[in-house]
């Protein structure tokens, strides 16, 4: 309602010169064809609707933002559009009424004149344009019977004043014509020049997030996405017109000393160099990014023969290798590169990371040959492990830990995401790095969660005992959990058993679903979710997974910013750029965000400034399990209770009261 009454008055406004002068030559020849009560109406009429928008155009300069404009105002600011309508209509009647040539048709061209300015102003606020319309063609009406009781008698010719008032009233339409025509054409310039200057924004911030700001290569998300796309698109192929594809993960040797000896530019140095090596080496193969500090990856695509890919690996040393040569000292660094070949059906990231194993098992040999990934180098999973596992996932062994999400404006807890944690026989609490591997390998991701999701299940309960309230609860759902009708029937199963309780939860799911083979589908099983009560949350956001069409499509609730980038709020300006877009981007969609991986006071108050609302990370505490995370509610609406106690107190010694602060938690490996 604000942006439609900020609107009409912008309209009043803008149009008040145009109105002035055509009132003015209106009031002459009502005044000139003896309609001096008509004049005189016309002139209150005029004055009494301009009067009222002047007065809304104060009060709106003086409302502050968020403020909402009182509905009395709203009324009289329609009614005065309504009232100089009916005033600017009125004189097509009575010049219709005068049995003269020109004068008819000075009024008919007046009329539609006022119904064209009508249109015009109104064309982005339909409820003002319909009302405004009604008046107008109820006065056509009207003069079409005046004009059809003169049928009889006809029209006379007219005097030579009325055809040169007629002249004087077809030059003024003509320059309000074209003058209206001239403000369209600014507007819709103005309207394509932002369209572009929004693109372009886009484009560049979706780039930002896509590459590595020194080395312009891809980052290791965008590289994973890229690289999935090129091998689908081969798998489209006719069969024996494609070939293997391979990942290459190289890291370089010898760059720490250069870093501490030569400084960070020297360094920087390198990493462009070796980026522009690699870029020429791939070209019209693959494609290269760099994943790490040091660490770079190629994907090669449609491969001949598998010796292809260790021929290009050994290249790729021996090119590194040479000297770097330039301003400053000759600088040097070898390479240790891991090398996997598709066998058939792997993922990106399982090729990602088994390059990386091979890496890690080049670094350990003597000499800089290229390794080959095998599957002596890989983790193995036995039918122990699954037995293992599954014993501990029935037997309640896998537990939710539940870690803080809080406002960073008040610091109080308003949600927990429930973690999983392994609790073995003899009270030792296993990190999820340790199991979750062998949950992936096994394929054991939809136990897992029913797992947690029955622990969350039985813990709520005891806190409403205590009356305590734990905001919402947030579950990691596997794309295993949504990618199947039975996947989701089963997750809303479990909570269906609980009344009330889905819509206590938050599901969060990770950017990669959204380029998943089985999109709509998850799309449908988000959809069921959210249709119970249940908020959908983007885990690890701005990874590079999604693109801004992805987010169009898809319905979620809140947007989790990735730790990477909050990390590096006080370190980089480019995270700053991007926390601050994803921040633009949320605003936008409508929905809330939290920042992961918040871990230090400066963190959060730049986290502040830019408007984020919700943070979660180790300045919070660290994930506890419900016994102390019951403590940690209760302790919380205590020290809320003597704030307000001590608030409650009259301060008599001139000292003032510090604010209690959450404590910061010892990180949690």
């Amino acid at each position: 309602m604000r942006a439609e009454v900020t609107e009409i008055l912008r309209i009043s406004e803008d149009g008040l010169a145009q109105r002035l002068s055509t009132a003015g030559m209106m009031t002459m020849l009502l005044w000139q064809c003896g309609f001096a009560l008509a004049t005189a109406l016309f002139l209150i009429g005029f004055v009494a609707s301009e009067s009222i928008f002047v007065m809304n155009r104060r009060l709106l300069s003086k409302l502050g933002p968020g403020q909402t404009i009182p509905t009395l105002n709203v009324i009289a600011n329609w009614s005065a559009s309504t009232t100089s309508t009916i005033v600017f209509c009125a004189p097509t009647p009575l010049l219709a009424s005068l049995s003269s040539q020109p004068l008819l048709v000075a009024g008919l061209l007046w009329f539609f004149g006022v119904l064209v300015h009508i249109s015009n102003s109104y064309v982005d606020l339909p409820i003002y344009n319909r009302s405004q319309v009604v008046p107008g063609y109820l006065t056509l009406a009207v003069t079409m019977q005046i004009i059809w009781t003169h049928n009889d008698q006809g029209y006379g010719a007219g005097v030579l004043w009325e055809w040169v008032l007629l002249g004087a009233f077809c030059i003024v339409h003509a320059i309000n014509t074209f003058q209206t025509m001239g403000m369209q054409r600014d507007t819709r310039r103005a309207l394509i020049s932002a369209q572009s200057d929004a693109e372009a924004r886009l484009l560049a911030l979706e780039r930002m997030s896509r590459h590595d700001p020194l080395t312009r290569l891809l980052n290791r998300p965008a590289f994973e996405r890229e690289f999935a796309s090129l091998t689908e698109e081969a798998a489209k192929r006719p069969k024996g017109r494609t070939g293997s594809h391979a990942v290459l993960v190289i890291d370089l040797d010898g760059f720490k000393p250069i870093n501490d000896s030569y400084g960070h530019d020297a360094g920087d140095r390198v990493l462009r160099h070796v980026a522009t090596r690699l870029q020429r080496a791939v070209q019209g193969r693959g494609i290269a990014a760099r994943i790490g500090g040091d660490e770079f990856a190629v994907g090669l695509r449609q491969m001949t023969q598998r010796t292809e890919a260790a021929q290009l690996a050994q290249t790729l040393v021996t090119q590194i290798e040479a000297p770097i040569t330039g301003p400053g000292p000759e600088l040097r660094v070898g390479a240790s590169i891991g090398l996997a070949i598709a066998e058939g059906g792997e993922d990106v990231k399982t090729l990602v990371s088994r390059a990386d194993q091979a890496m890690y098992k080049a670094k350990t040999q003597d000499g800089s040959a290229p390794v080959v990934w095998n599957r002596s180098l890989g983790p193995r999973t036995t039918l122990d492990d699954r037995r293992r596992l599954q014993d501990a996932l029935s037997s309640g062994a896998i537990v939710p830990h539940y870690q803080p999400k809080v406002s960073l404006q008040t610091g109080r807890i308003i949600g927990f995401e429930a973690l999983a944690r392994w609790v073995q026989p003899d009270g030792a609490v296993l990190p999820p790095r340790s199991f979750l591997p062998q949950v992936e390998a096994l394929g054991l991701h939809g136990e897992l969660l029913g797992a947690i999701a029955h622990g969350v299940l039985e813990d709520l309960p005891r806190l409403r005992a205590a009356g305590l309230g734990a905001g919402r609860i947030s579950l990691n759902v596997p794309e295993s959990g949504l990618a199947t009708r039975s996947g989701v029937d089963s997750l809303i199963k479990v909570f269906e058993g609980t009344p009330g309780a889905l819509p206590q939860m938050t599901f969060e799911i990770t950017e990669d679903v959204l380029i998943s083979r089985a999109g709509s589908r998850l799309q449908e099983s988000i959809s069921r979710l959210r249709s119970r009560g249940a908020l959908i949350s983007l885990d690890d956001f701005g990874t590079g997974y999604a693109s801004f069409q992805h987010l169009r499509q898809l319905e979620f609730d809140e947007l989790k910013i990735d730790k990477s980038f909050v990390g590096g709020l006080c370190i980089e300006g480019t995270a700053a750029v991007l926390v601050e877009g994803f921040m633009s981007i949320a605003r936008g969609l409508g929905v809330a965000v939290v920042a992961e991986g918040v871990e230090t006071f400066a963190q959060e108050a730049r986290l502040r400034s830019l408007g984020c609302p919700f943070g979660q990370g180790y300045r919070y505490g660290k994930a506890l399990p419900i016994a102390e995370t019951e403590i940690r509610l209760l302790a919380q609406d205590g020290a809320v209770a003597n704030e307000e106690a001590v608030a409650s107190i009259p301060d008599t010694s001139g000292i003032t009261q510090p604010g209690v602060s959450p404590p910061r938690a010892a990180p949690d490996d």
